[in-house]
């Protein structure tokens, strides 16, 4: 499926499930504890401007359909705020994010840099703050512009195989049996977005990789088996049900999408007591399926384009809130590693954060940066409560970890 404007055609992402929802925003935060004068911001912002395709994209939910604003500047469009006194907290600044975006928004992008002569209670000086709507951005979009490279999917190398085909195929049959239980589990189960919000941990990348030596298990286990451990500990002795999320190191040619920018997997995990064996056992777990098959994507891709297809006839169909829903219990996604310091001089010393207010289900994105990898929760109030658990897996692991 292809919506586009003219010679500049770009497809959505496959992870946004139809732009008549149009809620879901990812943002990239990047936090120094230096000041940031207003010339050095409008720069960075030139070279998104020149490595970007994505950000000059607006939304248009009427026509259904992306248009490209070639003529925005965005430099002018960054907003740039110095205060008096101390920066503003994490708090503060959560609260600004996740809105989706509107009609009268020239492009679905946004820049702000917040700075400060005083440092916050975490140290930081100045916030700066990307924001883009999912449905045609993804958190490694930013990743690529940060290191100044483009974002343009079409410059990837192109994959097809016989495998995948035979997937796509596969699919066909299995999909709408998929429908069918999707939309049973939506009617049952109706969250609300609204009873979500963000909160994030960092955790010190060398403790990290010290500790998953030890261990004898790869530092993605350490981080999934710390974070599954925490939140979902009303499942203890049970079986979470985990989707991950990676991106592939080739762009894939389906039939159902234009291209396959994100890999797709899940998995049904043990929620154990012992914190060593829950990660363990997560590394047996997830070590197999390290460039497994991609039929998971597959039929993702051709379930969200049946719900497509039925919500534009038959809206009714579908419970208010629908494009909230997942049927996972924690979505976690693994950022490609994001090291603005190596690309920007005025970036030194920055912790990276990224998000998502992906529906009304809890996310984990893991953004890694140069020192530290920040876990970046998309929480309901009562998983919430449970962040102090992460920290204390981390200080059971000797991991330097603090909260925002």
């Amino acid at each position: 499926m292809k919506h586009a404007s003219g010679a500049f055609a770009r497809p959505f992402s496959n992870m946004q499930w139809y732009l008549a929802d149009a809620q879901n925003t990812v943002h990239c935060i990047l936090a120094s504890p230096h000041e940031m004068t207003e010339d050095a911001f409008r720069e960075l912002l030139a070279r998104f401007a020149q490595n970007g395709p994505s950000v000059l994209w607006q939304e248009d939910r009427d026509a259904q359909t992306l248009v490209h604003r070639g003529d925005l500047d965005l430099v002018e469009l960054g907003r740039y705020t110095r205060s008096d006194g101390a920066l503003m907290p994490h708090s503060e600044l959560a609260e600004t994010l996740a809105k989706p975006f509107t009609p009268d928004e020239p492009a679905s992008f946004r820049a702000t840099c917040y700075t400060a002569p005083e440092p916050n209670e975490n140290g930081m000086r100045t916030w700066i703050v990307f924001e883009t709507s999912h449905a045609m951005t993804e958190g490694s979009d930013i990743s690529k512009l940060l290191r100044r490279m483009t974002d343009d999917t079409d410059a990837r190398p192109q994959k097809v195989s016989s495998r995948m085909r035979a997937g796509e195929v596969g699919a066909l049959f299995l999909v709408p049996f998929i429908w069918v239980l999707h939309m049973f589990a939506a009617w049952s189960h109706k969250p609300h977005r609204r009873d979500y919000g963000f909160s994030r941990v960092t955790l010190d990348k060398a403790d990290l990789g010290r500790a998953a030596r030890e261990l004898g298990v790869s530092k993605r286990a350490v981080i999934f088996g710390t974070v599954t451990h925490a939140l979902l500990s009303d499942k203890l002795g049970k079986k979470g049900h985990l989707a991950y999320t990676q991106l592939p190191g080739e762009r894939l040619r389906l039939d159902s999408e234009n291209y396959l920018n994100v890999q797709v997997d899940e998995v049904r995990a043990p929620i154990r007591e012992d914190l060593k064996t829950q990660i363990t056992e997560l590394h047996e777990t997830l070590a197999p399926r390290a460039g497994a098959s991609h039929f998971v994507s597959i039929w993702h891709n051709k379930l969200l384009s049946m719900h497509r297809f039925f919500y534009r006839r038959m809206p009714w169909l579908y419970p208010k809130n629908f494009f909230d829903f997942s049927p996972y219990d924690l979505l976690l996604s693994l950022l490609p590693p994001i090291r603005p310091a190596r690309s920007w001089a005025d970036l030194q010393d920055t912790t990276v954060f990224a998000g998502s207010n992906t529906g009304a289900y809890p996310t984990c994105i893991i953004a890694v940066g140069e020192t530290e990898i920040s876990l970046n929760f998309w929480l309901d109030a009562a998983r919430e409560d449970r962040l102090a658990d992460v920290l204390s897996n981390a200080e059971a692991l000797s991991i330097g970890a603090r909260g925002w």
